[in-house]
């Protein structure tokens, strides 16, 4: 399978293919392969293949934490890396470049090993001691070529661990960060930096951390950034035409409908395209916006759509969509 180049990944097509194509199919590229590079995640893409390369070179592994909030584009991260580098099936062996799993609900060493091997796609995941499963995913790991793995819910150590399961459980990840000598990305909440802070020998291994956040209006740069954001997701929606999402007419309401959290933009906006191109409209009327806010949040956005001017704030008082997803102090005046 060839592989695509990052630029090419992170590149918008051109509006004008998008005319006269299915609406299943302009869906599907927004849920499956539309990545916007704005910087921050950018940024993270870039760090994570010059670490990936650094542990191919040295032949040695390292691991790198991306610290992020739940719906900021971890997910993406990871998608971004698999269809670069996707899984190829060999008459001799499978290629697999990027493995991903989540950190179990039982963690413990043999429960690591298990999520590791399943996503390896080994179908005795379960069979054998920890030590057997230790042994087995390192091997399957370098039979496979992997270069980097990434493991998801790193906070869930700690909040499910007391201190001497995080030891051990952080022990196991610099284990496997020395035996596969791949690069290990440990994807976490700010609550995952316990894990890393009482393990010396781990932190050792992972010098560096990423951090990617939720977009505001809170200054002027935060508010410029926000726009820049919207700028390049109108280049990229699978339709013809520009929408001007950084307006301010635009911009505004979709900050206090999101709280500026890349999975709600994108949700909103899905649902808004789905009913342009519907209406055989090539761009996308705030109506369209409005419909998306009412899908994506239902009773939760009931009589405050933004986007009907039903309310001018953010949406984060008890019963709202935001409720208890923000800090309670965060504002997204301009």
């Amino acid at each position: 399978m060839q592989q695509e180049s990052t630029s090419d990944l992170l590149s918008p097509k051109p509006k004008q293919m998008w005319l006269g194509k299915p609406l299943a199919l302009r869906l599907q590229y927004m849920n499956d392969s539309m990545f916007v590079p704005h910087p921050q995640l950018a940024r993270t893409v870039t760090a994570i293949s010059n670490k990936m390369n650094y542990c191919k070179q040295a032949k040695k592994g390292r691991a790198i934490f991306v610290e992020a909030p739940s719906g900021c584009g971890k997910t993406t991260l990871t998608r971004i890396f698999k269809a670069q580098m996707p899984t190829e099936i060999l008459d001799e062996k499978t290629i697999v470049p990027i493995v991903y799993f989540s950190v179990p609900k039982v963690i413990t060493r043999k429960g690591m090993d298990k999520s590791l091997l399943k996503a390896l796609g080994d179908p005795k995941e379960a069979a054998g001691t920890h030590f057997d499963l230790d042994e087995r995913a390192i091997n399957l790991l370098k039979q496979t070529e992997t270069k980097i793995i990434f493991i998801d819910n790193i906070q869930d150590i700690p909040s499910k661990r007391r201190e001497g399961g995080i030891i051990e459980i952080g022990n196991w990840i610099r284990d496997l960060i020395d035996d596969s000598a791949a690069l290990v990305v440990l994807l976490g909440t700010q609550d995952a930096n316990a894990i890393l802070v009482p393990n010396i020998q781990l932190r050792r291994r992972c010098p560096g951390k990423l951090m990617m956040h939720y977009f505001d209006i809170n200054t002027e740069s935060s508010a410029l950034e926000f726009k820049n954001f919207l700028r390049l997701i109108d280049n990229f929606l699978p339709i013809n035409g520009i929408s001007g999402l950084s307006l301010k007419e635009i911009s505004i309401p979709l900050a206090y409908a999101s709280g500026g959290i890349q999975d709600y933009i994108f949700q909103i906006l899905s649902c808004a395209v789905k009913y342009a191109v519907t209406q055989k409209r090539e761009q996308l009327e705030i109506t369209d916006l409005a419909k998306g806010f009412d899908e994506t949040f239902q009773e939760y956005g009931k009589e405050i759509n933004p986007f009907l001017g039903q309310v001018s704030r953010l949406l984060n008082q008890k019963g709202e969509p935001l409720y208890g997803v923000l800090n309670a102090t965060q504002n997204t005046e301009k």
